[in-house]
């Protein structure tokens, strides 16, 4: 780099993604807070760049200008229930700016899909969006995305194949659970990998509809969005008329076995079916809590034993194949060319794709890899 290269808001965006106080940036390069401070304003035209690459664990030409988006956080729809302080909400959004310039740089080499996710005026017309409640959005999604009323074998491919970007969360963050908003007409999810593949399947549903309910609208982590965002999360991925069919056919008493079969049949949790099958009527109050006694005690609150196989990234694992098959490690050629850290891709594909990171050569014998993306 020479002098006038640097960039001070590169600096800021480093620390608060490494979740530092000026103070303890300060400490670490052994200066003053006042120092930082004329660093990150630019008064300095020249800083150690080194010390602070090895610092932060990245090449020196990061401190260059990134052409990253903007993210304010009262964008970002985070769940009602995440006690999130300054340091830690400002190193999530730092993280999602990667995120964003990692998107970015998929868009420009490969085609993807575009966005079609419709907004609640676009879905409720001619109607007003205030006469439709979460439950009728959800319908009118699936009826736009011709989805009918059968379960929906893989969530995720279907978001992607409608252009949601879904990445995931770093393990140091994973307290912040899941969170969307929109970017430059895209819509975004970041979700907890950790979680089962029903609850991430949930998660999943849950931030579609802060994205279809609440676009333009700061949440403020209010639990009346969190509610609206579940309605239209249970509606989305177990839609009643398709529920209700599936109970019409079986036995008029239903038992805790046959919710053990509805919940695989529609890839849901069992919790969140006995919710559902309350909900619709078809279990009383008093059943509805015996089974979630029930539930609880086998273990079902926790996890989910016997669950389905976790859904992967079929854009993600494409990336990677193609990437792979031009030689080289393919995360650190993905860094190179989107200027994104290298942890911080690895960060964004955990859990998304079937690939290993930072590996090289031919697919493992067996392992069938997705269709590769067409690059530009």
């Amino acid at each position: 780099m020479t002098e006038g290269d640097f960039d001070p808001a590169t600096l800021t965006l480093l620390r608060e993604r490494a979740g530092w106080t000026k103070e303890e940036l300060a400490e670490r390069c052994g200066v003053s807070r006042r120092t930082v401070t004329k660093w990150e304003a630019g008064e300095v035209t020249a800083p150690p760049i080194n010390t602070l690459a090895q610092l932060f664990d990245v090449e020196t030409r990061l401190f260059q200008q990134l052409a990253l988006p903007d993210l304010p956080v009262e964008t970002v729809s985070f769940r009602a229930l995440s006690s999130l302080g300054a340091r830690k909400t400002k190193r999530v959004v730092a993280a999602a700016r990667f995120g964003l310039g990692f998107s970015d740089w998929l868009d420009r080499k490969f085609h993807t899909p575009k966005s079609d996710v419709p907004d609640l005026d676009a879905l409720a017309s001619p109607k007003s969006s205030e006469d439709v409640g979460p439950a009728e959005a959800a319908e009118l999604l699936r009826a736009a995305w011709s989805l009918r009323d059968a379960p929906i074998k893989s969530l995720l491919g279907t978001l992607e194949r409608q252009g949601v970007r879904v990445f995931g969360i770093d393990p140091e963050d994973r307290d912040v659970d899941a969170f969307s908003f929109w970017s430059e007409a895209r819509p975004y999810i970041f979700l907890n990998t950790a979680k089962s593949a029903e609850r991430l399947r949930f998660d999943l549903a849950h931030e579609l509809g802060h994205l279809i309910l609440h676009k333009e609208i700061s949440t403020s982590r209010a639990k009346k969005y969190e509610y609206e965002a579940n309605e239209f999360a249970s509606a989305f991925l177990m839609p009643a008329s398709g529920v209700l069919g599936q109970v019409a056919t079986g036995v008029r008493d239903l038992r805790m076995a046959d919710v053990m079969v509805l919940k695989k049949s529609w890839r849901v949790s069992a919790v969140a079916m006995v919710r559902r099958l309350h909900d619709l009527g078809v279990v009383g109050e008093w059943t509805y809590r015996n089974w979630m006694v029930d539930l609880s005690s086998r273990g079902y609150r926790r996890g989910e034993p016997d669950g389905i196989h976790p859904e992967q990234s079929r854009l993600l694992g494409a990336v990677m194949a193609e990437m792979r098959s031009s030689g080289g490690a393919a995360v650190r050629r993905m860094a190179a060319e989107s200027e994104v850290p290298e942890r911080e891709i690895e960060a964004l594909l955990l859990g998304l794709s079937f690939l290993p990171l930072r590996t090289s050569g031919d697919n493992r014998e067996g392992h069938r890899p997705p269709p590769a993306l067409r690059a530009l």
